[in-house]
């Protein structure tokens, strides 16, 4: 999930490209109301289809990775991609998130963009839209200013046409504009196991 924060170089406040069509709110948007073991979901991501925050216009090569921190109840966020080209600047924007406490079904997080190791005093809404049975693939929405977000992902870093497209119509049943999703491809190597 991109970094929605005010500072300029991490947030979609002053967007550099006024080409991308913008998402307008959605204030219908919330998380799925069906029961969900987030703890699957802490493994490595590749964003395959994105309505993109401020940092993640031009990106190539999305990935996404949690880690859970049983010490401290939260999970750490590695959002990483790559600037411009498959072969531009490595960029990674670290994040924390918890769980929402008043969220029985495990789909509302809560993200904190970092600043020198520590979490900024924000905790940005995301919610999980759209996780299957054997959580092959995530679809997640972010309502912030006027402006609504969209990360849709798998566990691979190659997914198939039919697949993607169906997992984007469902994301346009949420509300999102279908005009304003934009793909994305990855030529990195997957990362070995740990």
């Amino acid at each position: 999930m991109g970094c929605l924060c005010s500072n300029p170089l991490l947030c979609p406040a002053a967007d550099p490209h006024p080409d991308t069509p913008r998402q307008p709110f959605l204030p219908g948007l919330g998380p799925m109301q069906r029961k969900i073991d987030p703890l699957r979901l802490m493994v490595q991501w590749y964003v395959h289809a994105v309505i993109p925050t401020y940092p993640e216009v031009g990106a190539y090569n999305e990935t996404e990775r949690y880690d859970w921190d049983a010490a401290r109840r939260r999970f750490t966020v590695t959002f990483e991609f790559n600037s411009g080209s498959f072969d531009g600047p490595l960029r990674a924007v670290p994040q924390v998130g918890w769980f929402d406490a008043d969220d029985s079904f495990g789909t509302l997080w809560r993200v904190s963009p970092t600043l020198c190791g520590c979490a900024l005093p924000v905790k940005f809404p995301y919610y999980i839209l759209d996780v299957p049975d054997d959580y092959s693939h995530m679809i997640v929405g972010s309502n912030v200013g006027s402006s609504s977000y969209l990360w849709i992902m798998t566990r691979a870093p190659r997914v198939e046409p039919a697949r993607l497209e169906a997992m984007i119509d469902t994301a346009c049943t949420f509300g999102f504009l279908r005009d304003a999703i934009r793909k994305r491809e990855h030529d990195r190597p997957v990362p070995a196991l740990e």
